[in-house]
């Protein structure tokens, strides 16, 4: 947040600078050290490769709560956009009046103060709040001079009513404010959106979620004048909003852990209260229990720590390094150096604490990409994750998991998110028929397959997701209500269709689109001409990369249902039960 005496002197509005990548701020520090390599570099007008234009394309084009990975963007956080379920200026020149009904909010000085409350209880449980940004509208105001930032103050009483709240009743604030904006006005008209994206926001977020998941704020102005759209404004996108950015943490200690030692390669050190690490010497083993993140959950994180309090630089390589043990089955009040179990693979990263033999508490922290590969694969696997710490140069003594202070204890704390499945219904659907085949059926509210007599044809629209999210599965389901086993092949497959532009209420089995390819999966009912709902699903994992080309195409999707052997009925997208219309089902990671 900047200072007032900052914004004091400020004449004309501030540019804004978007977010630099850390890829672009590698870049000045590569060219230095090319140049000091190569005095005739620094010459040379940099030139970024093909390469390294194509990286910095794909960083750009990850969405909000996306990171690359690889060539694709994935998911790392989810975002809630919030409005208010409350707002009201109040004024000091009438502080008995309310003005909670307004399409406008007020911010003037000493005379008009705003107050906004928003609901969180529509955010999941036990998330971890990794950003929040309050923004409003404006569409005019006056710059009166002196400090014109709009200040947001936390407000902890949730109690005052948008209809009642005056100056006289309103609620107070608590504490410093938690960021500001600024905009410049000169009684002129023009839509102009003030942010606070400040840190500050996100403790007081973060407290409320844990409370009584309501959270109340005030806007104020020492210096300007400024008017905002409320919540009662007819157009929806320009009322406040409160954007709150999520992710899942959890910090696990060890279920195991114990050091090894070659000077007495028979004995178990598991339960003592240290953990050493030295040179050939001492090996350290821990053992984490992963059980109790969600069986969906995907780490988008991991860090692993632990205290030192004391140690020695004897010479060469004093790095910590982190190595991935498979074999989970060691015993915690039995392992030597003797039985010690192997590692695989290369460092898992590293970190580095310097000690000259005198005490002191010391965090050695590893958060490399390596160990979150690894985290994740054992959750995708047994759920347990053993590791070894040892250091070719250095010894340094940590606190093990029975250290009386549980806050200097190894700890393991993973950030995660668990999967969206994103649910679409049909943004068309038809069945044709071979017996009628100028006809269309785009209109009814049922689909038929039924050997070489009937095709239904589906088409899902994708422009709700991001271009270039990865899809982890996908799951095409349909409601059937009743049908027939003629006989043969009964089951129903679905083909892709690549063309997207057949028309609902003018499709009919003279212009049917041609499929493409062999079948993406298939589902099978039975019916003896019997009435009874059953749910047809097909969840085959050819589904995926079809769906994937198509969100990075035109996000249309088309199928086509078939069967050889039986007739199915099914729902339509018009059927009167929304529950019981075909659904394409998108898990993203």
């Amino acid at each position: 947040m900047e200072s007032a005496a900052t914004l004091h002197h400020r004449a004309t509005p501030s540019m804004s600078h978007p977010k630099r990548s850390p890829f672009l701020d590698a870049l000045p520090m590569a060219a230095l050290l090319l140049s000091a390599c190569d005095p005739e570099a620094s010459l040379q007008e940099p030139r970024a490769s093909t390469q390294d234009a194509q990286v910095l394309d794909a960083l750009a084009s990850c969405p909000e709560d996306f990171v690359l990975n690889g060539a694709q963007c994935t998911r790392v956080s989810y975002t809630q956009t919030l409005e208010p379920v409350a707002d009201a200026y109040v004024s000091s020149s009438a502080p008995g009046t309310n003005y909670g009904s307004s399409g406008e909010l007020i911010v003037d000085r000493s005379f008009n103060e705003t107050f906004l409350r928003f609901d969180l209880s529509s955010l999941p449980p036990n998330v971890r709040v990794k950003s929040v940004k309050l923004s409003a509208t404006a569409y005019t105001g006056f710059a009166w001079g002196g400090d014109g930032s709009v200040y947001t103050y936390f407000v902890p009483d949730d109690s005052w009513a948008e209809n009642t709240v005056t100056w006289n009743t309103k609620p107070a604030v608590s504490g410093d404010a938690l960021g500001s904006w600024w905009l410049w006005y000169n009684d002129n008209i023009g839509d102009q959106v003030g942010s606070n994206s400040s840190s500050a926001l996100i403790p007081v977020v973060q407290a409320e979620l844990s409370g009584d998941r309501q959270i109340s704020l005030r806007l104020n102005s020492p210096g300007y004048r400024t008017n905002y759209r409320s919540r009662e404004y007819t157009n929806a996108s320009q009322r406040p909003k409160l954007q709150v950015t999520y992710d899942w943490v959890t910090t696990l200690e060890p279920v195991a852990d114990a050091y090894v030692s070659s000077s007495f390669p028979t004995a178990n050190y598991g339960s003592s209260g240290e953990l050493i690490v030295d040179r050939s010497f001492n090996e350290t083993f821990l053992r984490f229990d992963l059980s109790s993140l969600p069986a969906s959950a995907k780490a988008t994180a991991t860090t692993l720590s632990a205290t030192a309090y004391t140690g020695f630089a004897q010479g060469g390589d004093g790095n910590v390094y982190t190595y991935f043990v498979p074999d989970d089955s060691w015993a915690e009040n039995t392992v030597t150096w003797n039985t010690r179990p192997a590692v695989s693979g290369d460092a898992l990263g590293s970190w580095w604490l310097w000690y000259d033999g005198t005490a002191n508490d010391q965090v050695g922290s590893n958060s490399s990409p390596a160990l979150l590969s690894a985290v994740q694969g054992e959750l995708a696997r047994d759920r347990k994750v053993s590791l070894r710490l040892n250091s070719p140069g250095y010894r340094t003594n940590y606190r093990s998991r029975e250290y009386a202070n549980a806050n200097q204890r190894p700890k393991l704390q993973i950030a995660y998110i668990i999967p969206a499945a994103v649910t679409l219904t049909p943004s068309a659907d038809a069945y044709v028929s071979s017996s009628a085949p100028d006809s269309n059926y785009g209109s009814s509210s049922e689909l038929i397959v039924d050997r070489s007599f009937n095709e239904t044809f589906l088409r899902f629209d994708l422009n709700g997701l991001p271009s270039n999210v990865r899809i982890k599965s996908v799951k095409l389901s349909a409601t059937a209500y009743t049908g027939y086993a003629w006989g043969g092949d009964g089951s129903v497959y679905t083909y892709f269709v690549s063309d997207d532009a057949w028309g609902e209420n003018t499709l009919t089995w003279n212009t049917k689109p041609a499929v493409l390819g062999n079948a993406l999966g298939s589902w099978w009912l039975w019916y003896n001409d019997n009435i009874g709902d059953q749910v047809g699903s097909n969840s085959s994992p050819d589904l995926i990369p079809v769906a994937q080309a198509e969100l990075s195409g035109d996000h249309q999707i088309s199928f086509r249902l078939n069967s050889w052997g039986y007739r199915t009925n099914y729902r339509s997208r018009e059927y009167t039960n929304a529950n019981q219309r075909p659904q394409l089902e998108l898990v993203l990671e």
